[in-house]
């Protein structure tokens, strides 16, 4: 998505805004060939005539934050505590169209057997809001505030960031990263500090 709207959006101008996944720092090619990889770090034209919404899961930012970029009067970035690329609302909602067209390529549809279960955090209400607000700012309305930024290596959980309340007071702890068939994943688990917890409310 990077490329489509560094390259191709300018030129074709089908959309009036454009929301971008978790993108990482290198934008894919345009040619198609790997040889040819943009250059590093790959970050969204300060010049873009449509609004341009980044949302990044806290699972890539590691891979993504060497492209981050100041929020300009068409671009807004986003990084969401506690959330995964791929969690359990993805899997539930895509995972037949998934497994339809992509067969035996499509991520496997459960964990390990005695596995936490996927990252069910709060990606899919975050995603929402900025979508409703990308929406509203190209027809016209206020641009959203940015958020702000993640800091994602030095504790678990990350501090900063876009905060639902599933992360400000939680009832789960996140586990280990992992990486099912290419798609990034967290765990989650019951958490046992109830005192602390208790604390929060």
């Amino acid at each position: 998505m990077t490329t489509y709207a560094n390259a191709v959006q300018p030129l074709a101008r089908v959309y009036d805004g454009l929301m971008i996944h978790s993108n990482s720092a290198v934008a894919a090619p345009i040619s198609g060939r790997l040889v040819d990889v943009l250059t590093n770090p790959s970050r969204i034209r300060t010049d873009t005539a449509v609004p341009v919404f980044v949302v990044l899961a806290e699972t890539d930012v590691p891979g993504a934050a060497v492209a981050r970029q100041p929020g300009t009067d068409r671009v807004v970035h986003w990084e969401l505590a506690g959330t995964a690329h791929g969690d359990q609302w993805a899997v539930d909602l895509g995972g037949p169209t998934v497994q339809k067209s992509a067969g035996s390529a499509a991520p496997e549809p459960g964990c390990a057997a005695g596995s936490a279960p996927y990252n069910d955090g709060p990606g899919h209400h975050s995603m929402n809001a900025a979508l409703r607000a990308l929406t509203t700012w190209e027809q016209g309305g206020p641009r959203p505030a940015s958020g702000a930024l993640l800091d994602a290596d030095r504790r678990d959980p990350a501090t900063g960031g876009i905060r639902l309340p599933d992360v400000v007071v939680p009832t789960r702890t996140r586990g280990t990263a992992t990486r099912t068939r290419g798609t990034s994943t967290t765990t989650t688990r019951p958490t046992r500090r109830s005192r602390p917890l208790r604390s929060r409310y």
